[in-house]
């Protein structure tokens, strides 16, 4: 008998179902040990858990919204704000410099520049 013919009606992803299918088979409850018997971690393994969600996939509609796994936020109620008076303030006058800037570098102290005052080799050489 084919897999396929033993596939429910309502699997709209085939290939996901098969790959639950392989995963559920690995990953079997140990009633004993209460821990799975392919990977032994506690039961439902992190594999089991995982293949849950996936034959949920594989089940769900093609269309259909993909649940979040996230908490659903919660929606707060639309809190009155009062507006708030703000009075202007007063600003006083700046005052201005209106000397001339200082000048800084070679100008300032009237003496040529280190780069001027290497030779061309080594200025090429950098």
């Amino acid at each position: 008998m084919n897999q396929d013919d033993q596939r429910p009606a309502n699997v709209t992803d085939v290939a996901l179902w098969k790959l639950v299918r392989t995963v559920r088979e690995r990953h079997q409850h140990d009633d004993e040990t209460d821990t799975c018997s392919f990977c032994a971690e506690a039961w439902p393994c992190e594999a089991e858990q995982r293949a849950m969600l996936a034959d949920a996939a594989a089940r769900r509609p093609l269309n259909a919204k993909r649940p979040s796994l996230a908490p659903e936020p919660s929606v707060a109620e639309p809190v009155a704000v009062e507006p708030v008076a703000v009075e202007p303030v007063a600003v006083e006058p700046v005052a201005v410099d209106n000397e001339k800037p200082v000048t800084v570098g070679a100008d300032a102290v009237r003496h040529t520049p280190v780069w001027r005052r290497m030779s061309r080799p080594h200025r090429q050489a950098g």
